[in-house]
């Protein structure tokens, strides 16, 4: 369009190109026509135009560069971690083509969401070096190493992730994993740590001499014994107290070779039976063994003269070091009519031990007469003696008499715990002692 052709401005009035572009020339907005205020408006008008049309444009821009980075940030999030990179993070200085601008910001946003994979520490940062805070994955090898620095100079593990199994190690204290099977090798000191949980020396305990240990279980080691029920066994035990052998043996001679449950029996005597009449409030006691351990139910004897209103009591007590100690005893048991009398013990539990010797006592508060031991011949031989005698002569007299028994007074009802066989009496007296038997369990 040359100068000379004219353009038509809506709502305004014709005029040539020629004239706008001179309006439009600092300092004659006005055409050259209007007086010098008049010029001066129209220029200020204009010019505020002018920047409102710049400014425009400036947002159009920024809102395209900020379009740009979304969209690449969108796009890197979808390729990570196939991607990687440790490009520079520090914007570079204008001036800055829109290309460039683009491609600055892919790179870094791929740095870091990519945590600045690679196989060197990362120098992306102020000063081409790395920064507090930055993370970094060490892909020179698989697994992966995991890092992060506090300063930007010390770099810090807290993880790997294998690859191939995608499996995840959580560091412990920035070293390495705390593995199950390493008994916590993988910690500075074991011992402080099995002291913090209140096991000290306990964790590695180990074991001893008749003991193992698997699966976590302390057990009792087997020995070569057969288990199962021995007869008069031969055993061999350990300093630990095991049974590290066992047989069954031959046993030892026995008068009885069986007690059977709820049958009578005397003890082992070597005495002979005779009628006699113990003296009231005094215990008389004759000595004997068993021929093997048994339980005691009951204890009896034989009533030939009764005593009306009148009762007796029988116990046992055994003999060890000078001192006979109560075992059991029975309750009262009239005298009032004649015959074969017993009543059971307070403790049916109690045992007898085969070898022990033990005293058969009765007390009565009559003057009934019993079934007694007596020291006829040689047979007193099974008597008192037994006991002991500070008198040779008297153990080996053949011509007696022989003590049948011995006797201590004391009140008819009570049974004391234990009786020193120094203070007591012994018998010669036929039937002065009451023959009293046993009934096993």
């Amino acid at each position: 369009m040359g100068d000379s052709e004219s353009v038509t401005i809506p709502g305004r009035q014709r005029t040539t190109s020629h004239s706008l572009r001179a309006a439009l020339r600092p300092g004659n907005a006005d055409g050259g026509g209007a007086a010098p205020g008049k010029r001066r408006a129209k220029h200020k008008g204009q010019t505020a135009m002018i920047m409102r049309m710049r400014a425009a444009i400036v947002s159009a821009i920024v809102s395209a560069i900020v379009g740009v980075a979304l969209s690449a940030l969108a796009a890197l999030a979808m390729l990570w971690p196939a991607r990687a990179a440790q490009s520079s993070l520090v914007t570079p200085g204008a001036p800055l083509p829109m290309t460039g601008l683009a491609s600055f910001l892919n790179n870094a946003l791929l740095s870091i969401g990519s945590c600045n994979a690679g196989p060197a520490p990362p120098a992306n940062g102020p000063g081409t070096a790395a920064f507090a805070g930055e993370c970094w994955i060490n892909t020179a090898a698989n697994p992966w190493v995991f890092n992060y620095t506090p300063d930007g100079t010390h770099w810090v593990a807290f993880g790997t992730l294998n690859t191939s199994s995608f499996v995840w190690t959580s560091y412990v204290g920035g070293g390495a994993a705390l593995a199950a099977a390493n008994n916590l090798s993988d910690l500075a000191s074991a011992a402080t740590a099995r002291s913090n949980l209140g096991l000290g020396g306990l964790a590695t305990l180990g074991v001893g001499t008749g003991l193992s240990s698997a699966a976590g279980n302390l057990n009792l080691a087997n020995t070569a014994v057969t288990p199962g029920s021995y007869t008069s066994a031969n055993i061999t035990v350990n300093a630990q107290g095991q049974i590290t052998a066992a047989a069954n043996g031959s046993g030892g001679a026995s008068l009885n070779a069986t007690y059977v449950s709820g049958n009578w029996y005397l003890p082992f005597n070597f005495q002979t039976l005779v009628n006699g009449s113990p003296s009231v409030n005094t215990i008389y006691c004759s000595i004997g063994v068993v021929a093997k351990n048994v339980t005691i139910k009951a204890l009896g004897a034989n009533l030939t003269g009764p005593s009306s209103g009148n009762n007796f009591q029988l116990a046992i007590y055994s003999y060890s070091g000078g001192t006979l100690s109560l075992v059991d005893s029975t309750g009262s048991i009239s005298e009032t009519v004649a015959g074969a009398l017993s009543a059971t013990v307070s403790n049916t539990t109690d045992s007898l031990t085969a070898g022990t010797l033990y005293a058969f006592c009765a007390n009565s508060s009559g003057t009934a007469t019993f079934t007694g031991y007596g020291e006829s011949g040689n047979w007193g031989l099974g008597g008192t003696y037994v006991l002991g005698s500070a008198s040779l002569a008297n153990v080996l007299s053949t011509s007696g008499p022989w003590p049948a028994g011995l006797s201590i007074s004391q009140t008819f009802g009570t049974w004391p715990a234990s009786i020193s066989y120094a203070s007591m009496t012994a018998l010669t007296a036929n039937g002065a002692v009451p023959a009293i038997a046993m009934q096993v369990n």
